[in-house]
């Protein structure tokens, strides 16, 4: 009788077993693969009265930015670029020079850390599709 459960069982379970595997993130199985955009260069700022100007190399094949900035070194960085009706963040545009003027975000005398990163529009009913963020960038505003 165990020998039947288990040869039962096993048929059952190699049966219902397919070889074609279904990727949740892509349903209708798109053959698109997407790589994530290059991580963002020489990023530099200066800081002004009131506001902070933030530069990097721009990113081919990008379609904008995130910019994040902390009051911590090591502390968390949030997403300061202004949000659409969505709630998604809107992409600091790519254009030459890549400029980006910090001074709606309470900008206080003090130390500001800044990452920046570059973005790609898979899908525009879905959050853009993020690079690695760039290196650190310390600046003092006085």
């Amino acid at each position: 009788m165990r020998k039947i459960f288990l040869i039962t069982a096993i048929i059952l379970l190699l049966s219902s077993c397919g070889f074609r595997r279904d990727n949740p993130l892509d349903p209708e199985n798109n053959e698109n693969d997407f790589d994530a955009p290059a991580k963002v260069t020489n990023l530099t700022g200066e800081s002004f009265i009131g506001k902070i100007i933030l530069k990097w190399d721009e990113i081919s094949g990008s379609n904008g930015y995130h910019v994040y900035r902390s009051k911590v070194h090591n502390g968390a960085y949030e997403l300061i670029n202004n949000l659409d009706d969505d709630g998604y963040p809107i992409l600091i545009d790519p254009v030459v020079p890549i400029e980006y003027e910090n001074s709606t975000n309470n900008i206080s005398p003090g130390w500001y850390y800044y990452k920046v990163s570059a973005c790609i529009i898979v899908d525009p009913d879905l959050p853009p599709l993020e690079g690695e963020l760039s290196e650190l960038l310390q600046i003092l505003v006085q």
